[in-house]
């Protein structure tokens, strides 16, 4: 599995310039490396490689690992992009590797029958390019069904201080955003502009990513530092990057994608974007309460999605998540994009395979059109806050909630209805 990191390794940095991804490696080869997992900080730089297990970890050069990516017979490329307090190998049970490779797994395996099945048990019908795309998967699954799963593995923390370590991975992701991710939309950015030009009909992989939780602060920064310094005062039209982006149980204000805000750039870079929200998720109930420390007063997107669907771009969509996130086996509500407790794909993974798989871009809202926003009070927003962190922080502590007394069994899953989402 490839892999992209601004972590440190054990064996320390090679020489170079760490802003010049073509300069990270002065030798000729691969060599073994190992994550240094104490060491929760940003290195400031990029680098690329390929896992095979946690005692065989080698580092490439940045040219060789988008030459690979490219020679790969899949069309698609996943970018993984893990929360907070997430560590590239920590047992079989759990790590950045671990989430990613059961991703892959999923993609490998479940994919084309899973997003044919998704078509035909879900109205309404695809639409026809959505059509011609499952007809495409059942002539030639092996490789307009394949996606390529690469993780992210940004500088995290991890401790047994919760409450510290979100502080700590809050500056983290920021600093991992604006001081390395930026540099890798910025390389793409350039490659993908000097093979265009040599090449207008260039076969470029379809990217798309998954950002879970704080991770979805790691690409925010990303991009808004890729666009101050490519895009901003300089009468360039911000470039279509990705295909899709796939914000889950995102950590980032409920306005940020609207008008000017901080995550207004994200709409810009890809074709569509799905945002997928759990009203009930305890982990982001926490957050509400650390970003206020901060003088952030406003609800997480990952947990009451878009503040005003009305203000949202058009190719963005919210889907209301909240009968489903306790039926995964984490007591918080938060993780709930991978498997469920038999092991098979959940239904949100389901739900992007499709959008990834399919490329459907019938984006028609009929909520966005026809709902108005209720007035809800400040009083209401801090009853349901004080609410929510009682329940938030007992789910860290005692970490044995027990599951949604109103949670419907999962046999079929309905898709996430677009959500009517009210005005904080």
């Amino acid at each position: 599995m490839y892999f992209i990191t601004d972590r440190y390794f054990y064996e320390g940095n090679l020489p170079g310039n760490p802003h010049d991804p073509d300069q990270q490696l002065t030798d000729a080869g691969p060599r073994i490396v190992s994550f240094d997992n104490e060491n929760g900080k940003s290195r400031g730089g990029i680098s690329f490689g390929k896992y095979y297990g946690k005692d065989d970890v080698q580092e490439i050069r940045c040219a060789q690992f988008f030459r690979d990516l490219q020679s790969l017979p899949s069309s698609r490329i996943l970018l993984y992009i893990h929360g907070m307090r997430n560590l590239p190998e920590e047992t079989a049970e759990a790590g950045i590797f671990r989430d990613a490779q059961k991703l892959q797994d999923f993609f490998n395996e479940t994919a084309p029958s899973t997003v044919q099945n998704y078509a035909l048990l879900h109205p309404p019908q695809p639409s026809l390019e959505t059509t011609e795309a499952l007809n495409n998967l059942e002539s030639n699954p092996t490789i307009d069904s394949h996606v390529e799963v690469v993780p992210i593995v940004w500088a995290c923390h991890k401790s047994s201080h919760v409450a510290v370590d979100f502080f700590r991975n809050q500056n983290a992701a920021d600093t991992s955003g604006t001081t390395s991710i930026k540099y890798l939309l910025e390389y793409y950015h350039d490659w993908k502009t000097k093979m265009e030009a040599e090449n207008p009909s260039f076969p470029f992989k379809m990217i798309s990513i998954l950002a879970h939780s704080m991770g979805n602060r790691v690409i925010q920064k990303a991009s808004l530092a890729f666009y101050k310094e490519k895009i901003e005062g300089k009468g360039i039209k911000v470039p279509q990057l990705f295909e899709s982006l796939i914000l889950s149980a995102a950590d980032l204000a409920n306005e940020s994608l609207e008008g000017e805000n901080e995550a207004s750039v994200l709409p810009k870079l890809a074709k569509r974007v799905n945002v997928y929200c759990a009203e009930n998720d305890r982990a982001l109930a926490m957050s509400v309460t650390g970003n206020i420390t901060r003088g952030i007063f406003s609800r997480r997107l990952g947990q009451s999605g878009p503040e005003n669907v009305k203000n949202l771009p058009e190719n963005v969509r919210a889907f209301d998540c909240s009968a489903i996130n306790f039926l995964y086996g984490d007591p918080k509500g938060h993780t709930y994009f991978l498997e469920d407790l038999q092991g098979k794909p959940g239904a949100l993974f389901k739900h992007f395979a499709y959008t990834i798989l399919t490329e459907d871009v019938d984006i028609k809202d009929e909520i966005r059109e026809e709902y108005e926003p209720p007035d809800v009070s400040l009083l209401y927003l801090l009853f349901t806050g004080i609410r929510d962190n009682i329940f938030a922080f007992a789910g860290v502590f005692i970490d044995l909630l027990p599951l949604k007394a109103d949670s419907k069994p999962m046999a079929v899953v309905d898709p996430p209805a677009a959500i009517p989402q009210a005005t904080i």
